[in-house]
């Protein structure tokens, strides 16, 4: 079972738990019914240090700062707080949203280099008086290896996880993760232009652009994406060395790629293609502008392909419109 998986499963007895079952009841029962019988070398059960306050103790500041090097060196994991390692005993957390805010704030501080991505969520108590379990998801890293910078016991050691517990990674181990060729970190990002206008509509442009962000060099980029309902995507792309268009993309789907192109470097992005956006000039201009959905995914040579959705929200647009059409020359 993949750290995704278990995120996956932990999610649906979050929100749909079976019928006559709260969700501490089914989060409980799949815990000590299927987690059991895994091997943990995905997820790690967390007892807090003192389950009484929201606020993470030096214990839990140093098992996160470990738990977050080892499972980034590695393939990912899910930290389970609020259960008893070994005994799986329930140990509910008191203001667990609280608790579960400041995990998150103090994870990205925990290692050098940070690790990107890390995530969480809560399951209540079926007390309903906002106790309750905090998953904290820590994704396999593009950028290893991840060495404990949190000041306490574990500072300065790099951690890898091995079977169902977190060991210092030896020389040998250190030396493989340093000798890893850097890995590119590809999203799909953009960025707004002023197009053009008509007697009814001004025209914004949207630019959609991959970009990496990891340390390594994307080549043999591949891109492909659904096409948005509420923006006009235009095939023709924008001036510049950009991916090609691949022959045969359906009308719901646009794919560029190829085995020639730019490569992009590290903290760069290249223009992949436009959309534009028309804004009435009319009454309420504001109302005219949608909300902006692109499932996308994301390869290159030497990286896992990546899925996602840019999302972009009426509110946004509309400030990229203003910024663009409506301030003062």
């Amino acid at each position: 079972m993949n750290a995704l998986h278990l995120v996956e499963e932990l999610q649906k007895i979050r929100l749909s738990p079976p019928s006559g079952q709260s969700s501490e009841m089914a989060f409980l029962r799949y815990c000590k019914n299927t987690l059991s019988s895994v091997e943990g070398i995905h997820f790690d059960f967390k007892q807090k240090s003192d389950s009484t306050t929201s606020l993470p103790g030096n214990d839990d500041r140093a098992n996160l700062a470990k738990a977050v090097s080892g499972f980034a060196n590695g393939g990912g994991g899910v930290l389970i707080w609020g259960i008893a390692d070994g005994t799986l005993d329930s140990k509910p957390i008191v203001d667990v949203d609280d608790f579960l805010e400041e995990l998150l704030k103090l994870a990205h501080q925990t290692t050098d280099p940070t690790v990107p991505g890390i995530d969480g969520f809560t399951i209540p108590a079926a007390s309903n008086d906002g106790s309750g379990f905090a998953i904290v998801h820590v994704p396999e890293s593009s950028l290893p290896p991840h060495q404990v910078s949190l000041s306490g016991k574990y500072k300065g050691s790099y951690y890898i996880r091995s079977g169902s517990s977190f060991n210092t990674a030896t020389h040998w181990q250190l030396e493989d993760m340093f000798g890893r060729r850097p890995r590119p970190l590809l999203s799909l990002t953009h960025r707004f232009e002023k197009a053009h206008s008509t007697q009814q509509f001004n025209y914004l442009s949207l630019f959609l652009q991959i970009k990496n962000e990891g340390r390594g060099v994307a080549r043999f980029v591949f891109l492909s994406i659904q096409k948005p309902d509420t923006v006009d995507l235009k095939k023709q792309p924008p001036e510049g060395e950009i991916l090609k268009l691949i022959p045969g993309s359906k009308d719901d789907e646009m794919r560029w790629g190829g085995f020639e192109g730019p490569v992009i470097h590290s903290g760069m992005s290249i223009d992949v293609t436009r959309a534009v956006i028309g804004v009435s000039i009319k009454e309420n201009p504001r109302e005219s502008i949608q909300l902006v959905e692109i499932p996308y995914v994301i390869a290159a040579d030497g990286s896992k392909p990546v899925e996602g959705v840019l999302s972009l929200s009426a509110d946004e647009i509309w400030a990229a419109y203003e910024a663009v059409f409506l301030e003062a020359p």
